[in-house]
């Protein structure tokens, strides 16, 4: 079957308990660093109060776990923000930041010059804005209708997360026809309060081989006197794969009654997929249990 959560599934398999923290897509990137924050820091609460029964966790078990902390692209931005932010509440002992990049609206949305005057001179209440709601009610309604036909190997289930995202363009469309041009703070602001506040003591940087909107080698400039300031430890590593490999699902391909060389093709390139982000959840595995041997965390 089609599982968006694969990678986090490969990391609950290491012996993680995960925490997955969705958020809403917008312009406010401090506003939603800090709800990201809260809602974690409220889960966490809730845990160390009630304990984990599925996995046979008392509430003195889980509050003597360490806490680390997984971000994806604006995940990652978010991850780093968190760690700039909320120095004064709890934190993660560690932070795998992995593909990072904090660009400008104009370079990190496709065509957002384009888009941001045409919105700009649309009204909220308009026709416009109007057939943009209705696009997607009307997408979502044919993705949780039975009939709408799946390719093979996705389950219907599977395609909440990409539901709720498609239930937040109208949002996102008001904000930008609301004058909304930049996100807040502005990637500048952003490298200022990073190099200066960032308080994780322990961060694992990871980019891929093939990224063409990757920041990493960015970041490590701007976290490294701030690391060695508060006593941290900072480590980066370059593996195999692109942008979206954490993102891959694995997709399980069945083969026809006769197995044909199309078969053979189509599970080649799966297995040559997945080993990227297999090979990217096992590397943060042993970096986070490196962390433990050497009682770090």
């Amino acid at each position: 079957c089609f599982r968006v959560s694969y990678f986090i599934e490969l990391l609950a398999k290491q012996g993680f308990l995960i925490m997955a923290a969705p958020y809403n897509v917008t312009f406010d990137h401090e506003l939603c660093a800090r709800r990201i924050h809260g809602n974690w820091s409220s889960s966490l609460n809730l845990l160390a109060q009630s304990g984990c029964e599925v996995f046979g966790l008392s509430p003195s078990d889980v509050a003597e776990l360490p806490v680390i902390s997984v971000g994806h692209s604006n995940g990652a931005l978010m991850q780093v923000l968190i760690g700039s932010y909320c120095i004064d509440e709890k934190l993660p002992k560690a932070s795998a930041i992995i593909s990072f990049n904090n660009k400008p609206a104009v370079q990190a949305v496709p065509f957002f010059d384009q888009l941001g005057p045409t919105l700009s001179s649309v009204a909220q209440g308009s026709p416009v804005m109007a057939f943009a709601e209705f696009l997607t009610e009307e997408t979502m309604k044919a993705i949780a209708d039975p009939p709408f036909p799946l390719p093979p190997g996705i389950e219907r289930e599977s395609l909440e997360p990409v539901k709720r995202f498609i239930q937040q363009i109208p949002s996102v469309f008001g904000q930008v026809a609301d004058g909304v041009s930049e996100f807040k703070p502005t990637p500048e602001q952003n490298r200022s309060l990073i190099s200066s506040s960032y308080a994780v003591s322990h961060t694992l940087l990871v980019k891929f081989s093939v990224d063409t909107i990757d920041e990493t080698d960015s970041l490590e400039a701007l976290l490294r006197p701030q690391v060695n300031k508060i006593g941290g430890t900072l480590r980066k590593m370059a593996l195999t794969g692109t942008h979206a490999t954490p993102l891959l699902p694995d997709l399980k391909l069945e083969a026809g009654k006769i197995y044909t060389p199309v078969d053979a093709v189509s599970q080649a390139v799966r297995k040559a997929a997945l080993a990227d982000v297999e090979n990217l959840a096992r590397k943060i595995g042993d970096w986070f249990e490196e962390l433990r041997s050497d009682a770090l965390l």
